[in-house]
């Protein structure tokens, strides 16, 4: 069996025209040997090849419109991931931004007690005459450093939590 290659679609009226063109001379009449082709057989195969072109178009539309209802429903996921994502990021940026001014609110805190201990310890040293040779704020041997946080610890002035 010998197999013959489709060829391409073409327009129908001129594939008309080229079988008769073939089987008919310039006057009209039948060549010999050509094929008797009957005007029902050429518009039954025109008929044919506009069902399956129709057809053809039928399901191209539909896919067409299958295609764009997936688009549309991944494009609004997306989309709702997306916002999803934001708010998450600007809920994490918020508690971040809280934490940041915790910490400086922390940070000013403890340079101010630093502060105020330092405070205190010059004014211990101010009133018992200034530090003795050995550095110490009484002469106890201790350094200045060491003695202020001694008293923090053991009783003496402390400071009050703001």
């Amino acid at each position: 069996m010998e197999r013959r290659r489709a060829a391409p679609p073409r327009d129908t009226s001129s594939c008309r025209d080229e079988v008769f063109s073939a089987a008919y001379d310039d006057a009209g009449h039948r060549r010999p040997g050509s094929p008797e082709i009957s005007e029902s057989q050429l518009n039954t195969g025109k008929l044919l090849v506009a069902t399956t072109f129709s057809d053809f178009r039928r399901r191209l539309i539909i896919n067409h419109r299958a295609d764009d209802r997936a688009g549309l429903l991944l494009a609004a996921f997306t989309t709702g991931k997306i916002l999803r994502l934001e708010a998450e990021t600007a809920n994490r940026y918020q508690e971040i931004a809280v934490a940041r001014a915790e910490l400086k609110q922390l940070s000013a805190r403890l340079v101010e007690s630093s502060g105020r201990g330092a405070a205190l310890d010059l004014a211990r040293t101010a009133r018992r005459g200034g530090p003795v040779a050995d550095g110490s704020a009484g002469g106890d041997g201790e350094p200045l450093e060491q003695d202020s946080r001694r008293r923090s610890a053991g009783g003496g002035v402390q400071s009050q939590p703001s």
